[in-house]
């Protein structure tokens, strides 16, 4: 009695397996049934497989963990008779010799699985169209043009008409759309080397290896803070520019978790580093200092927003050229916090740009 249960604890996952794969010939054989002339080229081959293997559809493994009146008694004759432990090898030396007839069954369906995910993705998308690949042959020519892209996760999505040329800094206040233009730009390059489809109604683009950097958070259970998860990150993307494939790169806000002067530092001469890689870099940034020092290596677009009824309203269309603004502020306003530190903020902040950033004080609006 022991054996039989130390035995049936250990086939427990066998027949799991076996159950699965019972499922998936009995998934193949009604797929054969079907009858299409655009599908018949995937339907046949899985229609003649499925008869190789059509003896593993048998109910035979169900047995071993029915209920009901019966299963004491059977419960007995599995224990006499050690049913599950010959069925267990019976169907084992059966995957052995069809090994390759269900790794064909597995791979098809899954193919067809995913077909039918990309047409339930097409169907209801208010949009898309197929991309356009090309080999950038010039400087002067974009790696990627793009006409009204938007990410497929928004409900009331604001299309970007872009050609990227070369990398960019995008600035912004916050809350713009910088982090969501980044985002909308990666997970279409994504689904256009992935699925051959995109969410604009224009698109041509080079070939991408993409990687990003953003959404970074502490790591509690390793002991990482903020700043050294970060780090960890853009040295991965470090590594995969040494490479001698293009690569898009999404950054936002390159080395926030530590002081200003050592983040400047290091983000100046980290994005100075890509450009001599084969790179694009989009990075979101409030940095004024960033954009100065790289305005000959990189494109500057920005996001803005303007007020309406002393509320902060975005359009969130991007344009080209820098922007910068004191909106935090304003957004801490609107969220309630009290008056008087709104306004004391606001003070230090001026005396801040008239006392260290004359230049940045000109262009702040």
């Amino acid at each position: 009695m022991l054996l039989h249960y130390w035995n049936k604890i250990k086939l427990a996952g066998d027949f799991e397996v076996f159950n699965r794969l019972s499922q998936l010939v009995i998934c193949a054989s009604s797929l054969g049934k079907l009858a299409s002339k655009e599908l018949e080229n995937l339907l046949y081959p899985i229609r003649v497989t499925s008869e190789r293997v059509k003896h593993l559809r048998g109910g035979m493994f169900g047995q071993f963990y029915s209920g009901g009146d019966m299963f004491a008694l059977l419960e007995y004759m599995r224990i006499i008779f050690l049913q599950e432990v010959i069925a267990s090898e019976i169907f084992n030396r059966a995957l052995s010799r069809q090994r390759q007839e269900l790794q064909f069954l597995y791979s098809s369906i899954g193919f067809l699985d995913v077909l039918v995910a990309i047409s339930v993705f097409q169907e209801k998308t208010p949009y898309f169209s197929f991309p356009s690949f090309q080999v950038r042959t010039s400087t002067s020519e974009p790696l990627m043009e793009f006409v009204d892209l938007v990410h497929p996760l928004m409900d009331k999505p604001v299309g970007y008409s872009l050609k990227v040329v070369r990398s960019m800094l995008i600035t912004g206040s916050n809350a713009s759309g910088k982090s969501t233009f980044i985002k909308t730009v990666a997970v279409n390059a994504i689904l256009a080397q992935s699925i051959a489809m995109v969410l604009a109604r224009n698109y041509r683009t080079d070939f991408f290896k993409v990687l990003t950097s953003m959404s970074i958070r502490d790591n509690l259970e390793k002991g990482e803070s903020y700043f050294v998860v970060e780090a960890k990150s853009m040295k991965r993307l470090v590594e995969e520019s040494s490479q001698e494939i293009l690569c898009l790169f999404a950054i936002d806000e390159i080395f926030q978790g530590t002081n200003s002067v050592e983040r400047l530092a290091a983000a100046q001469e980290l994005l100075h580093f890509f450009i001599t890689r084969p790179v694009i870099c989009l990075v979101a940034t409030h940095d004024y200092e960033l954009v100065k020092n790289l305005a000959d290596r990189y494109d500057n677009y920005h996001f803005q927003e303007r007020i309406e009824a002393g509320q902060i309203v975005f359009d969130y269309r991007i344009e080209p050229g820098y922007r910068f603004s004191f909106s935090a502020l304003k957004i801490l306003g609107n969220l309630g916090y009290p008056s008087e530190i709104i306004a004391g903020a606001e003070k230090n902040a001026q005396l801040f740009v008239q006392k260290n950033w004359e230049e940045y004080g000109e262009i702040v609006r």
